[in-house]
């Protein structure tokens, strides 16, 4: 053909063996898109050497011209290759023997010159892998290099068998609709004969390997499935091995997995799939939500995993910003939707989480249990209602967490107490935010517990009951009691007897413009004090004293404040009062206007 440099003949099989190509962004990588993504860029450029690797071939091109290298290729069979200049901006073409393009790369993605391009070859014949410079102005050094490999085509329902080449990798085409969800299946057949084949990476259709973290990942090991972001034909790099001569029979297919929506039925989730299947729901959850899910009729060792589904409307591969096979701008990593809680020691049949924030969720498990059978998958609320003033009792089952829940408001003052006489038990509480506020564990012959509880924090609490090392278990109660303040003021002085274990409330206001005097009397002071504001958190004011029996303070605000007085008794009673007094000869400063 007119222009070429350089003409060779390359078999449809042949293999390209060496060191991944040292490459390095050109030309335009100097934009701020390309800057934020170098660490994304050398990523892909480490796994593009896993499926476009040996050594680079060098060649000069001339002005005006193109170099070109004829492959004799067969109907089905995909050639790779990227080049690479320092001299100009080179662009890759195939075409065909009568010179008509029929795909071509000048930039793999916005910011790289380095053309990368991938073909499927729809008939046997002899083809033109050719270089030249974009808009065929310049020339010069280049570098090119290029792969041809065989594939199997999973695109029909069902499994594909085929002989292939031991040791030698192959792709597995995969066509995917945008969102779609499908697992790989090798070696079911009757034959017990077929050889192994090993995965090594994605490579997506514009030939760009898949970037980490891949859409797949969160829901492994439940399901080791392929997700696509957007339509196409999808390419997964396999090596077959494990076979006596240099061929041998594979058999594979692709299988669909398709999201289950639960849909809610008296409170709760419910829904039926076969064993040894993998399985896939899609459950709506608000924030706030503790929820526990099981699968009891699978096995013990059983793979389940919660994620976020993802959100395939983003994906948009007309803009390299919402391009899912360009590398990724660098952007703050997104939390978790739950947090994931104690629920079964090892029973990977049961999960416990609670809704960070509002969130469609993926419910993925890989079925593992009795063969041809069905199994359920149950979600509904992890905790019982911790009730106040109630006896609350359960049977801790062994190796479980069970989970009672308390809805409070700031400032509340509350006794707890559990007992539990058959197992060591653990407790601990959550605040709303799921911090751990208070952890225990009952020691050698100690069969109940009993703590104080102010709280600063709106919302529920949680009490998690369990046995020390999930060995134990049977029956526990519990209890709490919410105290509740009595007010008192200028008019109406607090003021009582207190004895041993009972715990008294008081509440005042103070404002700004009326500070006040404190004059606290006991015959005692025995007991113990703590001073909180309404919120819950902890506060103080002026108590000195001025004899064994009595204690005096001023108090001055800068804005209307109240403060809650909690007083526990000790083995000795005391009888105490409480009096606010306006300060005598006091004037509130005139308001400068």
């Amino acid at each position: 053909m007119k222009g070429k440099n350089l003409t060779m003949v390359v078999a449809a099989f042949l293999a390209l063996s060496g060191s991944a190509l040292g490459v390095r962004q050109q030309g335009r990588g100097q934009g701020p898109y390309a800057r934020e993504t170098d660490q994304a860029v050398q990523q892909i450029d480490g796994r593009l050497g896993m499926y476009l690797n040996g050594d680079e071939i060098k060649n000069i091109l001339t002005p005006g011209e193109f170099s070109e290298w004829t492959l004799k290729l067969k109907a089905g069979q995909v050639v790779i290759a990227e080049a690479r200049s320092d001299a100009f901006d080179p662009a890759l073409e195939i075409v065909d023997d009568k010179d008509k393009v029929l795909a071509s790369n000048d930039d793999r993605y916005p910011g790289d010159q380095r053309p990368l391009l991938l073909w499927e070859c729809k008939k046997d014949g002899s083809y033109g892998l050719r270089v030249r410079c974009f808009h065929d102005k310049s020339g010069g050094q280049f570098h090119i290099r290029f792969k041809t490999y065989d594939t199997v085509d999973a695109g029909t329902e069902g499994m594909v068998e085929k002989e292939v080449s031991a040791n030698t990798p192959f792709l597995l085409k995969v066509p995917m609709k945008a969102g779609q969800v499908k697992d790989i299946v090798t070696g079911t057949g009757a034959r017990r004969d077929w050889m192994r084949v090993s995965f090594n990476t994605v490579i997506f259709p514009d030939g760009l390997p898949e970037r980490s973290p891949s859409l797949a990942e969160p829901i492994a090991p439940a399901i080791r499935a392929l997700i696509a972001p957007v339509a196409g034909d999808y390419y997964l790099l396999y090596t077959a091995g494990g076979w006596r001569t240099d061929k041998g029979p594979i058999q594979i297919g692709a299988r669909e997995i398709a999201p289950t929506p639960l849909v809610k039925q008296g409170g709760k989730y419910s829904a039926e799939a076969p064993t040894n299947v993998p399985a896939l729901w899609e459950l709506s959850v608000k924030a706030g939500e503790l929820l526990q899910v099981s699968t009891p009729g699978l096995d013990l060792g059983c793979k389940f995993v919660l994620s976020e589904a993802p959100d395939f409307a983003k994906y948009d591969t007309s803009k390299p910003e919402t391009n899912p096979f360009f590398p990724q701008l660098k952007v703050p990593p997104q939390d978790s939707p739950v947090d994931v809680l104690p629920a079964r020691a090892r029973d990977g049949r049961v999960t416990v989480f609670r809704a960070r924030r509002d969130a469609k969720l993926w419910l993925a498990t890989d079925g593992l249990g009795p063969q041809s059978q069905q199994f359920a998958l149950h979600v509904q609320p992890a905790a019982a209602v911790f009730a106040e003033d109630q006896a609350c009792t359960g049977k801790l089952k062994v190796g479980n967490t069970d989970y009672w829940a308390i809805e409070a408001k700031s400032g509340d003052v509350m006794t707890l107490s559990t007992t539990a006489t058959g197992f060591a038990e653990q407790i601990v509480v959550r605040d709303p935010e799921m911090n751990e506020i208070r952890g225990t564990t009952a020691g050698p012959d100690e069969t109940s517990d009993k703590w104080q509880m102010v709280v600063q924090k709106p919302g529920r609490y949680l009490v998690a009951v369990s046995c020390l090392g999930d060995g134990g278990g049977g029956d526990y109660s519990l209890s709490r009691h919410v105290f509740h303040a009595k007010e008192f003021g200028l008019a109406s002085p607090a003021g009582g007897e207190i004895k041993d274990g009972q715990i008294q409330i008081w509440r005042f206001t103070a404002t700004p413009d009326n500070p006040l005097l404190i004059r606290w009397n006991s015959t005692n002071w025995d007991y113990d004090v703590a001073i909180y504001d309404d919120k819950g958190q902890g506060a103080d004011f002026q108590r000195q004293e001025l004899d064994e029996h009595n204690r005096i303070g001023i108090l001055k605000v800068g804005q209307p404040q109240s403060f809650v007085i909690v007083l526990t008794g000790k083995p000795r009673a005391a009888s105490y009062s409480i009096a606010l007094e306006p300060i005598p000869g006091y004037k509130a400063a005139a308001k400068s206007r």
